[in-house]
């Protein structure tokens, strides 16, 4: 009977996981928003932060699919030192990753963080992406789809910027 109960909880726990990064995934993440939307006290406030790998297709065709999975996995890890005090790293994509934020004022903290974390692995794994990153707080009477749009589109902005930059 523990064997059954190990292997069925097991099984749930994989399906919340994305097993390459160990963050959790997009499934996990719409079920945590509907339980937190439920609990979500009057007042209460809520960022959402998009982040999406640079460049991440040329990687893959230049050093490889493992090389590339290895990017995610280090930008995952780098994500939850930076984040995980303040809120659960997703990946919701290829190379797209959530974190709601619980605690908007911890944003720059956080940010700041996250890009030092990146930088410092940046020695180890040389082939280490940049990252756009966008971000949105949750309006009173907006939808999440609406915020998550809004940190999106900071996120392409925040792409573009950097494509520009690289194009100079």
């Amino acid at each position: 009977q523990s064997l059954i109960y190990y292997y069925y909880a097991s099984a749930e726990v994989r399906s919340r996981m994305d097993m390459m990064t160990g963050a959790f995934n997009r499934t996990m993440l719409i079920s945590t928003i509907e339980h937190d939307l439920k609990s979500l006290k009057r007042g209460q406030k809520v960022m959402f932060i998009m982040m999406d790998v640079d460049y991440f297709k040329q990687i893959n065709d230049t050093y490889g699919h493992l090389a590339g999975d290895r990017c995610l996995r280090e930008t995952a890890g780098c994500l939850k030192k930076a984040y995980s005090r303040y809120g659960n790293c997703y990946r919701i994509g290829g190379d797209e990753f959530c974190v709601p934020l619980r605690e908007p004022e911890k944003e720059e903290l956080c940010k700041e963080k996250f890009f030092w974390v990146m930088e410092k692995r940046r020695k180890v794994v040389s082939i280490l992406p940049f990252v756009s990153y966008g971000s949105a707080e949750l309006l009173e009477q907006e939808s999440i789809r609406d915020t998550k749009a809004r940190a999106d589109q900071k996120m392409y902005e925040d792409k573009k910027e950097h494509k520009e930059r690289k194009g100079r």
